[in-house]
């Protein structure tokens, strides 16, 4: 924990589930916990689970977690922000006499297409983040533990045969292996061949 910058170890979990899967949770370094899924425990060696548990570690020690979730406020404020002259003029159109029917859905329209269009451009810019966020985890695990097992582990992940069951979809951006979209640019997780890549290219 101290190799990472914590002060405090996290604590360790464990849950029932046969895909290969690590996270990290806790809200600051003092109090925060690695929990390791079944399968991956049982298909893993001593070292890529050493390396895994480093990625997680990294994840703490950089505060990630509560900074996706600044991001992700930071970008709904935004978002809000824009649209609020949008909500008014909506309001008013409704109630007042001198506009139409017509205006009022116009104005409607309008307020719902550029609050998806601001919406889906921040929802990119957090899935940006996090993928960049999980390049710096790889990085602080390989100089933690070492290259070659992170790399391991890595590798390991590429073979997993169990998808992510229904009910964990939801937080798949906190574990360590996520399904990947339909372009990188919509995962949260960039692809496990070019993480690899990012570590095989790192200076010894």
């Amino acid at each position: 924990g101290k190799r990472a910058g914590l002060n405090e170890t996290p604590e360790v979990g464990l849950y029932e589930s046969e895909d290969m899967n690590a996270f990290a949770t806790g809200m600051n370094r003092n109090n925060s916990m690695v929990a390791f899924s079944t399968g991956l425990l049982t298909k893993m060696s001593e070292e890529e689970i050493a390396a895994v548990a480093a990625h997680e570690m990294g994840h703490i020690a950089n505060g990630d977690m509560i900074t996706m979730s600044i991001v992700q406020s930071a970008v709904n404020a935004f978002v809000l922000l824009i649209t609020i002259p949008l909500y008014l003029a909506q309001f008013f159109s409704f109630f007042s006499e001198n506009v139409g029917l017509l205006a009022y859905v116009i104005i409607s329209a309008i307020r719902f297409l550029v609050t998806g269009v601001l919406m889906f451009l921040g929802n990119l810019i957090v899935k940006a983040f996090s993928r960049k966020r999980e390049y710096e985890a790889d990085t602080l695990a390989a100089r933690l533990i070492s290259r070659d097992s992170m790399i391991s582990a890595l590798k390991t992940l590429s073979m997993e045969n169990n998808p992510l069951p229904k009910g964990q979809k939801d937080y798949a951006v906190l574990k360590i292996n996520a399904p990947a979209g339909l372009a990188e640019i919509f995962s949260t997780h960039p692809s496990l061949e070019k993480r690899i890549q990012r570590l095989q290219s790192l200076k010894d």
